[in-house]
C-alpha cells in the first residue's frame, strides 16, 4: 500500500502487490536518505522517485527479496542496527462503497481475532479529511473522512490531534480495520486507523515544493508566485496564537491547516523560510521539510520587517525579471 507512519526508529517500508508488480511508499528517520537508499535497492530492477524523507518504489514481485536484501543492507551499513523489520500488510484495498454495513457485519464470521487470526486490514486511497477532533481526555483522535460522497467515522488511538501531522482539507491513503459502531441503536461503520499518509499527488506536490525552495535559496530559478502580504500576515497569526509567546512545536503543513490553507506548500515553506532569516522566528532546523515537526521560538517583539527586502523575496524577484 502507499506508506506508512513512522515511529521513529528506523526507515520503514510498505509495498502492496498489483500483477506482477509491487509499488508502495517508504518514510525515513532523521539523517537517513530514503530515495539515495532506495535508488541503490532497486538499481537496475525497478525505479523510485522522492526525496531523502520519504519517497515511492516500484518493481517486479519476483525481485521483492532481492529489494528487501540490498535495502535492509544498505539500513545495516548506514545505521548501524535493523533490530526490526516493520510491515503493514494490507489484505485487501477497497472503495469506500464496499464499506457497508452488510459487508462488515459479515466480517464477524472470521473472528475470534487472535494471534494467527489477525482482524483483516483494509487500504483506501485519497480519503478526504473534513473533521479532526481529539476524544478520550486529548489521548485520541477522531477524524471524519469522506470520498465519492461516502463519509465515515475514523479512530486513531494513542495520537492526539496535535501530532497526528494532517489536518482539515487534506487528502490521506488509510490502512484501518473496519468495525461496527452501534450507537442508541443507530449501526454505522466506523474505522480504526492502523496506519495514515499523504495520498500520492499530495507527496509529489511537497516534494516538488521542498525542491524549489531549495533552488531558489541555491540562487536558481523557480517559477512560483512569491506569496502575497496577506498570506505572510495569515501564517504570523497563527504562529502567535499556537505558541503564546512560547516555544511551539508544529510542522509547515499543520499551520498549513490552521491557516486554512492560505497558500500552497511552497508559499507555506517560503513564508517561514523569509520569517527565520529575518529573525522574526527561531527554529531547532532549517525550514525545509513539509512534515517535519519543528521547535519554533517567536522573536519578533512587535518588530516590523520590510518584506520586500528579506533575500528570498528578492531571490524571487530577480529571477523572475
Amino acid at each position: 500500500f502507499n506508506d506508512v507512519k513512522l515511529n521513529g526508529e528506523i526507515p520503514e517500508y510498505c509495498l502492496a502487490g498489483e500483477g506482477e508488480l509491487v509499488k508502495g511508499s517508504a518514510r525515513s528517520v532523521d539523517g537517513f536518505n530514503i530515495f539515495d537508499a532506495l535508488s541503490r535497492a532497486v538499481n537496475g530492477i525497478g525505479e523510485c522517485g522522492g526525496h531523502e524523507m520519504a519517497a515511492g518504489v516500484k518493481l517486479p514481485r519476483e525481485k521483492l527479496d532481492q529489494f528487501r536484501s540490498a535495502f535492509n543492507a544498505i539500513v545495516l551499513e548506514e545505521l548501524g542496527s535493523l533490530e526490526r523489520q516493520p510491515s503493514v500488510e494490507v489484505d485487501l484495498e477497497v472503495e469506500p462503497s464496499e464499506l457497508t454495513l452488510e459487508n462488515v457485519e459479515s466480517l464477524s464470521r472470521l473472528e475470534p481475532y487472535g494471534t494467527g487470526n489477525l482482524a483483516p486490514m483494509f487500504g483506501t486511497r485519497e480519503l478526504h479529511i473534513t473533521a479532526v477532533d481529539s476524544i478520550g481526555e486529548g489521548k485520541h483522535t477522531r477524524l471524519t473522512l469522506e470520498k465519492d460522497g461516502q463519509v465515515f467515522t475514523a479512530l486513531i488511538f494513542r495520537t492526539p490531534p496535535q501530532t497526528l501531522g494532517f489536518c482539515v482539507g487534506e487528502r490521506v491513503d488509510a490502512v484501518f480495520s473496519a468495525e461496527i459502531n452501534d450507537y442508541r441503536n443507530y449501526k454505522s461503520v466506523r474505522l480504526v486507523i492502523k496506519e495514515l499518509c499523504p495520498c500520492a499527488d499530495a507527496i509529489d506536490a511537497e516534494t516538488r515544493a521542498q525542491a524549489d525552495l531549495e533552488g531558489l535559496c541555491k540562487g536558481c530559478f523557480v517559477d512560483r508566485p512569491i506569496p502575497q502580504r496577506g498570506e505572510f500576515a495569515a501564517v504570523w497569526k497563527c504562529l502567535n496564537a499556537i505558541s503564546r509567546k512560547d516555544r511551539a512545536e508544529v510542522s509547515a503543513a499543520e499551520i498549513w491547516g490552521m491557516t486554512g490553507r492560505c497558500t500552497d506548500p511552497y508559499g507555506m515553506l517560503f513564508i517561514l523560510r523569509v520569517f527565520s532569516e529575518e529573525g522574526l522566528i527561531h527554529t531547532d532546523v532549517a525550514v525545509g521539510d513539509f512534515r517535519r515537526r519543528l521547535e519554533i521560538d517567536l522573536d519578533g517583539d512587535g518588530k516590523k520587517i520590510d518584506l520586500e527586502n528579506s533575500r528570498l523575496v528578492r531571490a524571487a524577484k530577480e529571477g523572475r525579471k
